[in-house]
């Protein structure tokens, strides 16, 4: 007797096989058997007929990491058929938060309406344990965010890393693996994470690299500077040992379309000499962000409140403005 049998459905198990009509045999929650299983009893029997059959699906971009402290049953994703999220995306997670940024690092958060309970975390580790704490309803895998690690050593100010900010920095990536995070994301056309230049993305991401770990990133660029961005992510792949992750491939603008065949055939090279790149994509024709991801670099330095002070400037503004026109996105 079985705990619970699945039956009749098109099973598609991932492997690449044709989907075929199979049942589904469960016991002590594994998978048992997988064919037609005629003869087989279960406690439990679904009616799969007409309903195709899978794995649960993994999200390989999400921001749950935002949402699951304040929804941790995960409903939207569930009622999905996701099971599992890889978390921590384009270098804007909540860890670390150190005191004498933490405020800054809060104030500058984009969490919307969402009340997070920020005392419950400071370091990566804690975030982590706060999660187990309470009980989530899907799979998670966690990246430590390349932006939030500048922040919380640096600030909002642009420039590079000194040396001991630098040492700081990877001290706290080393930190977030050792407690469990898979890799480090980054978003760079987000500040503060887009005022590190290659070098210091390089640096940063050692510990990764030294931990068999992934680089996720939301390159610098997916309009016309697409293929230069690639590039910057396979250097720090090759350099550093990191498995690469390119996040939501795309070439931005009718114009930039061409790019996305000679950005996958580079991302084709790369593999070719062994390096472990690869990519992700939305599965429908739109993106979303932040209208500050317009905004020029410069306009956005010393964080939100510096920001709105220069958007309140009408010369200012006229100067964002123009920067916006002559960047080649629009």
């Amino acid at each position: 007797m079985l705990d619970i049998l699945i039956r009749g459905g098109q099973v598609i198990d991932g492997s690449g096989v044709p989907r075929c009509r199979a049942d589904v045999a469960i016991e002590r929650g594994r998978i048992v058997e997988i064919g037609l299983l005629e003869s087989a009893q279960a406690e439990t029997v679904i009616d799969a007929f007409g309903c195709v059959v899978t794995p649960g699906f993994v999200d390989m971009h999400s921001h749950a990491d935002l949402t699951l402290p304040v929804v941790p049953t995960a409903d939207s994703l569930v009622h999905q058929g996701v099971t599992s999220v890889v978390a921590g995306q384009c270098g804007l997670t909540f860890v670390p938060l150190l005191a004498e940024t933490r405020e800054q690092v809060q104030a500058s958060a984009n969490t919307g309406d969402l009340e997070l309970p920020w005392d419950e975390w400071s370091t990566f580790g804690s975030y982590v344990d706060y999660i187990e704490r309470i009980g989530i309803s899907v799979n998670m895998a966690m990246l430590v965010g390349q932006g939030a690690v500048r922040a919380a050593i640096i600030g909002f100010a642009g420039g590079p890393a000194t040396t001991g900010q630098m040492a700081r920095m990877q001290a706290e990536v080393a930190r977030a693996m050792d407690s469990g995070a898979i890799g480090i994301s980054t978003g760079l056309i987000y500040p503060p994470g887009s005022f590190a230049d290659t070098e210091e993305l390089v640096d940063v991401t050692r510990p990764v690299g030294e931990r068999g770990g992934f680089y996720f990133s939301h390159i610098r660029g997916e309009d016309h500077r697409l293929l230069e961005a690639i590039a910057e992510a396979i250097h720090i792949g090759r350099e550093t040992g990191a498995a690469v992750q390119i996040s939501h491939f795309k070439a931005s603008g009718r114009q930039n379309w061409p790019l996305a065949t000679q950005g996958m055939e580079m991302i084709d090279r790369a593999r070719a000499e062994g390096l472990d790149v690869a990519m992700d994509m939305y599965p429908y024709t739109a993106g979303a962000t932040g209208l500050a991801a317009l905004l020029p670099e410069w306009a956005q330095e010393g964080g939100k409140e510096a920001t709105l002070r220069r958007l309140a400037d009408p010369d200012t503004r006229r100067a964002m403005i123009t920067s916006m026109q002559t960047s080649g996105f629009f």
